[in-house]
Parts: structure tokens; sequence; C-alpha cells
């Protein structure tokens, strides 16, 4: 799997910048780094548009 990120640090330690995932050439932008990791997680079956068993749509 491979990303493109463009990190840019900011004075104050923070980070901002975009990132693209693999299969894409649309790049997201990103404001810190919990939201940087949000964009790096999978994506879940409310994303996806998959059942999750047991569980009511």
């Amino acid at each position: 799997m491979r990303f493109i990120l463009d990190l840019y640090y900011t004075p104050d330690g923070g980070v901002h910048g975009r990132l693209t995932p693999p299969g894409s050439v649309t790049a997201q932008p990103f404001d810190g780094w919990l939201d940087l990791l949000r964009l790096l997680e999978p994506p879940g079956p409310a994303e996806t548009g998959d059942r999750v068993e047991g569980r009511a749509p």
C-alpha cells in the first residue's frame, strides 16, 4: 500500500498537508495529527456500504 503525503510543520509543532490514498488521484487535506490518522484508517462498514452482522441498518 502506498500513500502520497505532503506534510508541513507549523511553528507550534502541529502539522497540516494533503494525503493521496492508494488508487486515487485526488489529495485529501488534513489539519493536525488526529485528522491525518483518521485519513489513514481503513474505511468502516458505513463508509463502504457493507452491513455489519448483528446490527440494524
